[in-house]
């Protein structure tokens, strides 16, 4: 299979380019197959661990939360200061 590329500006100076594209070549591959180890945790365990993330996202939630309006709340102050001091 060929493709033509032409550009219409360069009609006058260049000739079109003709370009070959080659259909991918599939090789056969093996699956790699590993054996799996024994389980290192525990159905309990897993469960516990995934408790335990759900209680650490809720606390990082709080203090990114806490920092945003404290942020927001100094800005205000600092906004309110500088037109009282300019004024």
């Amino acid at each position: 299979m060929s493709i033509a590329v032409d550009f219409p500006a360069l009609r006058e100076t260049h000739t079109p380019v003709r370009r070959e594209v080659r259909e991918p070549v599939a090789f056969p591959v093996e699956p790699i197959v590993e054996e799996a180890p024994d389980a290192i945790f525990t159905a309990a365990e897993i469960q516990q661990f995934h408790a335990d993330d759900a209680a650490a996202v809720g606390t990082i939630a709080r203090i990114m939360t806490t920092l945003f309006t404290y942020t927001v709340i100094i800005m205000g102050v600092v906004i309110y200061w500088t037109l009282s001091v300019v004024n």
